[in-house]
């Protein structure tokens, strides 16, 4: 269909994203290029780039991108999610805490509220705040109790092993020893 009609912006947006799936970046940014230059305005269009900007490694541009989305008005919690890991992509570990204070986590669907929560541990802990990681990784328990995600546990793990609580990183990872 997109040979016939190869300046459809539905078309163009769904090949695009199709293309982000696979992991085709420079194919994906070529189709949202395409799209974008259809349609310059379009957000949707313009956060799937910055989303193959950092996929293809280009944290900055990315930022760039998703900074001008909020700025907009267009601060919804996937774009400042996107916009915490360009950050934490690129070290910027202090901005990924301030990106992501907006943000309350048991107000977002599961998944995204995960997300937040993983980044704002990884950045407290590599920023050495590490009381402040721990209340986190309490709240995110506290919740998910017992299907708290791998990678989550994992983070906690490391968090708690940092801070010599050795017997309670063990219990925690306990259940994916288990399962393997």
């Amino acid at each position: 269909y997109l040979a016939q009609d190869p300046h459809n912006p539905t078309l163009l947006a769904d090949v695009a994203d199709l293309q982000l799936q696979l992991g085709d970046w420079a194919a994906a940014k070529a189709s949202l290029q395409q799209l974008l230059n259809a349609k310059p305005g379009d957000a949707q269009a313009r956060y799937l780039m910055a989303v193959a900007e950092r996929a293809a490694g280009d944290a900055a541009r990315a930022a760039s991108l998703l900074q001008a989305l909020i700025e907009e008005g267009q601060a919804h919690p996937v774009v400042l999610q996107e916009l915490a890991r360009c950050q934490a992509q690129q070290g910027r570990w202090a901005a990924v805490c301030s990106t992501l204070l907006a943000l309350n986590p048991a107000e977002l669907p599961p998944d995204q509220g995960d997300a937040v929560r993983l980044l704002r541990i990884r950045a407290w802990h590599h920023q050495g705040e590490l009381e402040e990681a721990l209340a986190e990784a309490r709240r995110w328990q506290a919740e998910r109790a017992s299907d708290l995600p791998l990678q989550g546990r994992a983070a906690i793990a490391t968090l708690l092993l940092d801070l010599e609580h050795v017997d309670e990183a063990a219990q925690l990872l306990a259940p994916i020893d288990e399962a393997t």
